[in-house]
């Protein structure tokens, strides 16, 4: 995918370089054009690509937040991985589990507020999405919880990430029409001559022609 889109994006450029910015007569607004190109598409795929990073790694810090709270439940209550209870004791042992006392930043905070949101939400309605599984009724084991709730929290990892590349795209559209246009208006501009000194002012018509 992410290749996709920088070849796409060099597509892009070449063209509204060559088939639009070319065009334009004037030397310093063809310049201009031609830079301005260039250096949005190398911005859109950067910021691009930092998405892309931005995903993995916050998949990765979820991974490890839930690996973390498996150990903690179990040393907070010994086998409870296993044990099913309802979503109302579920929610209370992740709570307590996840340790409010470490501050952390960057993306594994986003992570591990993700995780600390899904499980506060975490309610009997969760159950609905393990409906494959075989358990008592009403009742499920953390091990099953904490499935979901990774699941949630990727799930909402991958929507955001997907509405971030969806505003990019739209921007990116967005400045293609306006380089077009923006083009063609400066090929409608004739090159400024301005005034002619040395040899060439004798042979430049003045507006009185001497009889």
């Amino acid at each position: 995918m992410t290749a996709l889109v920088i070849i796409l994006a060099v597509i892009i450029t070449i063209m509204l370089n060559i088939v639009f910015a070319k065009k334009i007569k004037n030397r310093a607004n063809r310049n201009f054009m031609y830079a301005t190109n260039i250096i949005i598409s190398v911005i859109f795929l950067i910021l691009f690509c930092i998405t892309g990073f931005i995903k993995n790694n916050l998949n990765s810090f979820i991974d490890f937040g839930i690996n973390k709270l498996e150990t903690k439940v179990n040393e907070i209550y010994p086998g409870a991985l296993e044990i099913q209870m309802n979503t109302t004791e579920l929610k209370e042992l992740l709570e307590k589990s996840l340790d409010d006392k470490i501050e952390t930043k960057g993306l594994e905070g986003i992570a591990t507020n993700i995780l600390k949101n899904k499980i506060q939400k975490y309610t009997s309605e969760t159950l609905k999405i393990l409906n494959t599984l075989e358990r008592e009724e009403n009742k499920l084991s953390v091990k099953d919880a904490l499935i979901s709730i990774k699941e949630q929290s990727l799930q909402a990892i991958t929507t955001g990430i997907r509405f971030i590349k969806i505003g990019l795209f739209i921007l990116y559209f967005l400045f293609i029409i306006f380089a077009t246009l923006f083009s063609k208006s400066l090929q409608k501009e004739k090159q400024n001559q301005g005034i002619v000194f040395g040899e060439d002012a004798d042979k430049t018509f003045i507006g009185m022609e001497n009889k």
